[in-house]
């Protein structure tokens, strides 16, 4: 498929295409960078690129009528009434920036994505010792309550507008929960040859509480059984789904289907990238200081797709003059255990055991969502490790749980809502200052850092039983 309102570049070549194809994902310049002939057909280098868009463009955290699925700011980060007025004014004049033509689903469904909230968290900061500590809870979309949800609305939207019906997704539940619950309701306004059908290709450890919710929203949910070889290519993934199909007689064809795991579809990339542009560029606005202390943007890592999109959006503010050159540092959380660090690495697929970041010895969290082997967007992120531009940190279950007796129980005033693999950016805050060599850590955790800081918390979304005793525990339930 192939989205001509979208050009397309390769993040390791710079190499430039005039339009964004979502089957022609790898760069032949790939190959010299160690990762395996034989899996490359497992990875994404091709990523889509607005084909005229400025920071500017993007509208204000303090809009009277927010945007839909962009960003808004709450009372309690602080800014001037100035500051406020002059960014309202310049989002009046701001142009349409989505990854998708038309937004079908808020103009002829009437359905609404909602918004992030931005806001500071005075008791973490009470707790850490830092300056600053704000969140980008995306926990406040209306679909699944989770990061899932602005990445879903641009694949429905895109699906919608170029007539795909048939749409696969490698899950551990939001994804597919987020994507299934939209294609529902836009179902029922669309007749019957153009409704939508969620794909769900589950791994044998997904709870049967998520498959049932899946379920529940009639997404069709498929089974990995090949133990030798859990991580599948998009060829594999595709005849999976050709095989269900053909249960009830019928041929899939190809001009109707569309695979959008984490990586490969590329809306939902674009969409963080674009919300991380608007939040940035408005929050180094009301600092007075930019240059004294960087911002340190601290995000849970499952495959890596908010993580490259927060970098891209970053980037953007830095090339457009928004932010002065190193004026932040990029952190990336991932569970103990079984994440993708080994992938990027050693530059293979299930190379064994995940390599080990700064953290404490102590046992693998309840991380779900973040937990797995594989990414498709590997070479990006090992480019983005070589040359410093995120440090990896991971955190276990002491770390995990830590974190949310200190924000879910915070009460009306500070609690913060988050399911047990958002919990993964909290858990890293008494690792920062070990994370950047500080001589003055000696047991790997303090939480005395004078930082601004800005946390990412990916929601609370459907939940397995095992994420649920996690929570209540937490909890002190």
């Amino acid at each position: 498929m192939k989205l001509e309102y979208l050009s397309s570049r390769c993040f390791l070549c710079d190499r430039k295409e005039p339009a964004f194809d979502t089957k022609a994902r790898i760069c032949d310049c790939v190959r010299s960078h160690g990762f395996a002939e034989n899996e490359l057909g497992c990875y994404v280098t091709f990523l889509p690129e607005p084909q005229s868009y400025s920071v500017y463009d993007l509208p204000s955290l303090w809009a009277d009528e927010p945007s839909d699925v962009f960003a808004v700011a709450t009372d309690k980060l602080i800014a001037s009434s100035e500051l406020i007025t002059k960014h309202t004014k310049a989002a009046e004049n701001g142009r349409h920036v989505y990854p998708y033509v038309t937004d079908i689903l808020g103009k002829t469904h009437h359905l609404r994505c909602g918004n992030a909230s931005v806001y500071r968290a005075t008791s973490l900061e009470s707790l850490t010792g830092s300056d600053l500590i704000m969140v980008l809870d995306m926990g406040s979309y209306y679909w699944s309550g989770t990061l899932k949800d602005p990445r879903s609305w641009a694949i429905v939207n895109t699906a919608l507008a170029c007539r795909t019906t048939e749409i696969a997704v490698w899950t551990a539940g939001n994804a597919g929960f987020s994507l299934a619950k939209l294609a529902y309701f836009a179902n029922r306004r669309l007749p019957p040859e153009e409704r939508l059908q969620v794909h769900a290709i589950v791994d044998t450890d997904v709870s049967p509480e998520i498959r049932a919710q899946l379920r529940l929203w009639q997404c069709e949910v498929l089974d990995v059984f090949r133990q030798d070889k859990p991580v599948l290519n998009p060829a594999e993934i595709r005849n999976l789904v050709a095989a269900r199909i053909r249960r009830s007689r019928r041929t899939l064809d190809d001009a109707l289907y569309w695979h959008v795991t984490d990586g490969w579809d590329g809306v939902g990339l674009l969409t963080y990238r674009l919300i991380a542009a608007q939040v940035i560029r408005d929050i180094f606005a009301i600092f007075t200081d930019q240059e004294s202390q960087p911002l340190d943007v601290v995000l849970p890592v499952g495959t890596g797709d908010l993580l490259l999109g927060f970098y891209l959006g970053l980037k953007d503010c830095e090339h457009q003059g928004v932010i002065p050159r190193g004026a932040y540092r990029l952190i990336g959380v991932l569970p103990a255990g079984d994440n993708i660090l080994a992938n990027i690495r050693r530059r293979n697929l299930l190379s064994g055991a995940a390599d080990e970041t700064t953290t404490s010895n102590g046992s693998a969290p309840v991380m779900p969502k973040l937990k797995g082997l594989y990414t498709p967007l590997a070479p990006c992120l090992a480019r983005m490790e070589e040359e410093r531009s995120v440090t990896f940190i991971t955190v276990t279950e002491a770390d995990q749980l830590r974190a949310g007796r200190h924000i879910l129980c915070g009460g009306i005033d500070d609690g913060i809502v988050a399911e047990p693999s958002a919990l993964a950016a909290f858990g890293s805050l008494p690792h920062l200052q070990n994370a950047f060599g500080n001589p003055e850590v000696k047991n790997g955790r303090t939480y005395k850092c004078r930082r601004r800081i800005l946390m990412i918390n990916s929601g609370l979304g459907i939940l397995g039983r095992s994420e649920e005793m996690l929570l209540q525990r937490a909890l002190g339930v």
